[in-house]
């Protein structure tokens, strides 16, 4: 009973932690390999081979850190793009875990559809479960400015967890500057907006900063490229929680 407990309160606690801060989905100057955790779509923005890993300390508790991997592969003689990411959360005693394959393609000059399948299982001792689940997402460009996009993960909301669904904009007046917005809505849980502001002052620098509301937090960061090597840290704080730290490394030609 106990364990049951336990792992209850971490599925809930998981349920409600915002991921850590990806801005870039909805952007053509600040878009990278990890953008496509926040619309599969935004894989068709990657020209040639990247991969990143990222983790995340989630309120400076080891068992509750996230560790992910991405990977974008623009295929020859054809306009898509395919996509592989791993990603897992918890320690020994509860651990989730996701692989995925996705391939995302333009679809015109406005217009780029993603989708993504994933392979996600739950380990904890006594008990496990895994299955298959799809997330399709969409991002059109409705200026030169200004791109807005839907994700849909696992739309059924059947035999796994709950379905999820997003809505995104982004509005980039210059390639230095980025203001998106994303609104999230899980089944029985809230309604969740996520405001993010990315500046460039020079090339090879970037700082950004934001909040999310379901549940609250502020988050900022900063990046730095050294030739085709980008690394960016960050962190957000919850008012009762504290603070996560991040960290991203991603490698890949512009």
């Amino acid at each position: 009973m106990l364990m049951i407990v336990c792992a209850f309160t971490v599925q809930v606690l998981f349920a409600q932690i915002p991921a850590a801060p990806l801005p870039g989905a909805y952007s053509k100057s600040f878009s990278q390999v990890f953008a496509q955790f926040g619309n599969t779509a935004a894989l068709a923005d990657v020209r040639r081979f990247s991969a990143g890993l990222m983790a995340e300390r989630r309120f400076l508790l080891k068992e509750i850190g996230v560790y992910s991997m991405a990977l974008g592969v623009p295929l020859r003689g054809s306009s898509g793009v395919l996509g592989f990411g791993i990603w897992q959360q918890g320690y020994v005693l509860f651990r989730e875990q996701l692989i995925g394959l996705a391939y995302a393609l333009p679809l015109g000059n406005r217009l780029k559809a993603g989708l993504r399948m994933d392979y996600r299982r739950t380990l904890m001792p006594g008990y496990g479960s895994s299955g298959l689940l799809a997330e399709i997402g969409v991002i059109g460009k409705l200026t030169d400015q200004c791109r807005i996009g839907l994700q849909l993960f696992h739309p059924s909301g059947r035999g796994g967890p709950p379905a999820v669904y997003l809505a995104g904009l982004g509005y980039e007046p210059s390639p230095q500057f980025l203001l998106e917005a994303e609104w999230r809505k899980e089944a029985a849980m809230p309604l969740s907006s996520r405001i993010s502001i990315v500046y460039r002052p020079v090339a090879v620098f970037w700082a950004m900063g934001g909040f999310v509301t379901q549940p609250a937090a502020q988050f900022a960061g900063i990046g730095y490229s050294i030739g085709d090597l980008k690394v960016s840290m960050s962190g957000s704080y919850h008012p009762l929680l504290g603070i996560t730290p991040s960290m991203m490394v991603v490698w890949g030609k512009d």
